[in-house]
């Protein structure tokens, strides 16, 4: 979705509806300055070829507008429910998330303190689990660690990887999924020196599978030390599923970036949720008396991502309706113009004794050539700004080709029900009338 970002986007998009919007406007002028009086007086109606040949290009440029619109409308909408609806790789109902207390920032007992939060919240009914942590999924992580490469092989290529630090709980708060080797454990001591990654991040190292990378040896050039791989877990959106899975490196620590963090508690799900918070924020009140209580549901929190997506799908949904007015608006006028130019021969049909069905046939020929060449324009012009609205998401949604019908069936329904209602207005008028001046 960055081309909508893109000033020579919007310049262009907005010089062809100025641009068909002046062309529309100063065409009528043209003929009327152009025009008979004596055809006038008699009551009969200016033909200029040219005319009607430019009408027919505007009306198939607001066809194919309106196709590409519509099109690009329902794959916004399809994508950001598929990103919605694809498995994150992680749990996220059930789970508070509260910011760290500030009173904590330049606290020598912080660890202490946060750990005895940790372990008197884990102790209240209805409570799974509990951690504390740098940065929860929906956030991105500050940090990116570069210069990194395996011990065991010389300095060649040297990767970065985004660096996050956890406690012990994290992984089970938020079902992230220990694929080879162990968790952290409680214990500082026992964690010094050692890393967990994601799946993204041993093959980024060349490791084939999670049990090959165990016990292997990291070099971190910040720390010119060695790190051993201790544990591999299941990749997931950790920013956003709009990304492709990025390399991740956790590590053990409650030194976070920005000193600021996150304790997420994740409670059962038939357990009560008011009066879960209720406890948790009793217990914070005893812990962090001068700190404020401020929650959000983990869930809500990751959902605030697609807040952008909405908006710009919003944006299309007003061009797309925007767009279906104005061609209507064009069809009825286009009608309305080539029926008057045909009220005599519909006259003399009706005369000979033509059905309101045959009629409808004869002018359902002057819109199907027009419909047919924005079909395909449109379904190219579509499917173009399709790959421009999909290229930046490693995760697309699929669409059928049936889908391109939907934007056919709106526009040959618009149809339908102008030219539908012109044979019914036509139908009422006697013969004689049209005929009058012949």
């Amino acid at each position: 979705l960055q081309f909508w970002k893109s000033l020579f986007f919007w310049f262009i998009f907005a010089g062809l509806i100025i641009g068909v919007g002046f062309i529309s406007g100063i065409i009528p002028a043209w003929i009327q300055a152009n025009f008979k009086p004596t055809d006038a007086l008699k009551g009969g109606l200016i033909k200029h070829a040219g005319g009607m040949k430019l009408r027919k290009i505007l009306l198939t440029i607001q066809f194919i507008a309106t196709i590409t619109l519509i099109t690009c409308t329902l794959i916004v909408y399809l994508q950001i429910h598929y990103l919605q609806s694809m498995d994150k790789g992680f749990e996220r109902k059930n789970i508070l998330s509260i910011w760290s207390p500030n009173s904590q920032i330049e606290n020598t007992g912080k660890i202490t303190q946060t750990k005895s939060f940790i372990s008197e919240v884990q102790k209240i009914p209805g409570i799974m689990s509990a951690c504390a942590t740098e940065v929860i999924p929906g956030i991105a992580i500050p940090l990116r660690m570069p210069n990194i490469y395996r011990a065991e092989l010389p300095p060649v290529e040297k990767y970065t990887f985004n660096d996050t630090k956890i406690d012990d709980n994290y992984f089970k708060t938020f079902g992230i999924h220990l694929l080879a080797g162990q968790n952290f454990s409680s214990n500082d001591t026992l964690n010094k020196n050692s890393v967990i990654l994601n799946v993204s991040a041993i093959k980024i190292l060349g490791f084939k599978t999670p049990e090959e990378a165990l016990g292997n040896n990291l070099i971190i050039n910040i720390y010119k030390k060695p790190f051993q791989i201790t544990g591999v877990v299941n990749d997931y959106s950790h920013s956003w599923s709009g990304k492709g899975n990025e390399p991740i490196m956790f590590s053990y620590s409650y030194s976070w970036f920005r000193d600021v963090g996150h304790y997420s508690i994740r409670f059962e799900e038939h357990a009560d949720k008011k009066v879960i918070i209720n406890k948790v924020s009793k217990l914070w009140t005893s812990f962090y008396p001068n700190d404020p209580f401020d929650y959000i549901m983990a869930d809500e929190y990751y959902n605030l991502q697609y807040a952008s997506l909405f908006r710009f799908n919003k944006c299309f949904i007003l061009f797309s309706l925007l767009a279906i007015f104005i061609s209507g608006m064009g069809l009825i006028g286009y009608c309305n113009y080539s029926t008057i130019l045909k009220r005599k021969e519909i006259a003399l049909r009706k005369t000979m004794g033509a059905t309101n069905g045959l009629i409808m046939l004869v002018l359902y020929k002057d819109y199907i050539k027009t419909f047919i060449l924005s079909a395909v324009i449109g379904i190219i012009t579509s499917e173009y700004f399709k790959v421009l609205l999909l290229e930046n998401y490693p995760n697309k949604v699929t669409i059928s080709p049936f889908f391109y019908f939907i934007p056919l069936f709106v526009i040959l329904i618009l149809i339908l029900l102008t030219i539908s209602y012109q044979v019914v207005k036509a139908s009422m008028e006697p013969p004689l009338k049209a005929l009058q001046y012949e």
